[in-house]
């Protein structure tokens, strides 16, 4: 039995009701909107299915910035608008996991954390700066069409110029990230090292590694061994991997590495260079201008220097640090975060979305 209705964000627990409706009817039954008024053949044939996922049950009213809060109020948003282009759209509930798609009842179809490769599919995915989530047809991370055809050349300089000081002036300034940052922890390290983001080794986005978290860390800290290299590395917050245990145990009387526990972007400021496999923290040093060093595909990959073997990724390390392409990366971020992402409330962004409106018009 599902825990009960009240637990979830205000926003949708009707459509969720109906949503538990609608997951029990077949194709011959009364399938109900959104709003929870009843559809006609035609109507139903013709709408959108937003799946929803049982965690949304998840939230407690106390928990108001939880993850699942978050995107069930931005469901209920991008609903609003869907509706506003005339499309019926049609809750229906997910008990299985993220990838586990319910049997396709319509000929469009909106779900979060899934990916796959389709005009008639949108996905879902919370996105690497606070607020915002990914939409794209195939996917998330390297899985998505921007990380191998996103267009940024066609970008407004001076616009994207405005838009990437107003983005990474509030992320900054603010030192949010996508987990909860320490307030206390200061860095004392001298500027200047390297800094190592590893990521949780079971996140699926490790599929898409050259160099996986635990290999990278054991790169680095064998190249910083062999340079006098200084390295700062940060474990993900909710790490808790043995294997992970065992290396940073070994690597405890390492002379030039050491391991943080502060604000990620206290870390990144002070660094000259920014390494990680495809952790959101590259996304946040692009925003501080910084070098970013990737071992795996990501969404974010077009604004890094890519590396696949441990060779390339010692003669990057060694290489002079490359300044940053300021206009490029304006360039990039402007696309990255309104043509692919969408900030959560900004209706124009929504509005002028590439890959929404061909889904719309398909």
């Amino acid at each position: 039995m599902a825990p009960p209705i009240k637990n979830m964000a205000q926003s949708i627990v009707e459509p969720f009701e109906h949503g538990l409706r609608n997951t029990k009817c077949g194709l011959r039954d009364v399938w109900h909107d959104w709003s929870g008024s009843p559809l006609n053949t035609h109507e139903h044939s013709n709408s959108v299915e937003f799946i929803l996922p049982w965690k949304f049950l998840l939230p407690r009213p106390e928990n108001v910035n939880s993850a699942y809060t978050f995107m069930a109020n931005y469901s209920s948003w991008l609903v609003e608008h869907l509706q506003k282009n005339g499309k019926k759209v049609v809750p229906i509930v997910n008990f299985g996991n993220w990838t586990t798609q319910p049997p396709r009842q319509t000929s469009h179809r909106i779900s979060w954390h899934s990916r796959g490769s389709s005009t008639r599919h949108l996905h879902l995915k919370i996105g690497t700066y606070p607020e915002h989530v990914s939409i794209d047809p195939s996917g998330f991370s390297g899985w998505s069409t921007f990380a191998t055809r996103g267009n940024f050349d066609d970008e407004n300089q001076t616009h994207s110029n405005r838009h990437f000081c107003e983005l990474s002036d509030s992320i900054i300034r603010a030192k949010v990230s996508k987990y909860a940052q320490p307030t206390g922890a200061v860095v004392t390290e001298e500027p200047g090292y390297i800094f190592l983001a590893m990521q949780m080794p079971s996140d699926v986005v490790a599929e898409l590694a050259d160099i996986n978290t635990i290999d990278l860390l054991k790169s680095v800290a064998q190249i910083s061994y062999e340079t006098s290299k200084r390295v700062i590395v940060k474990r993900h917050p909710k790490c808790k991997n043995r294997k992970i245990n065992s290396v940073i145990e070994h690597l405890k009387g390492h002379r030039f590495l050491k391991f943080s526990h502060g604000n990620i972007h206290d870390l990144i400021r002070q660094s000259d260079m920014v390494i990680t496999v495809n952790s959101g923290v590259g996304a946040e040093a692009l925003l501080h201008k910084k070098m970013v060093v990737t071992t795996g595909a990501s969404d974010y990959g077009q604004a890094t220097t890519r590396v696949r073997t441990y060779s390339e990724l010692r003669r990057v390390i060694l290489s002079r640090n490359e300044d940053a392409n300021t206009a490029l990366l304006e360039r990039f971020i402007s696309a990255y975060t309104r043509n692919y992402m969408v900030r959560f409330g900004d209706d124009r962004s929504l509005q002028k979305h590439h890959a929404l409106n061909n889904f719309l018009e398909g």
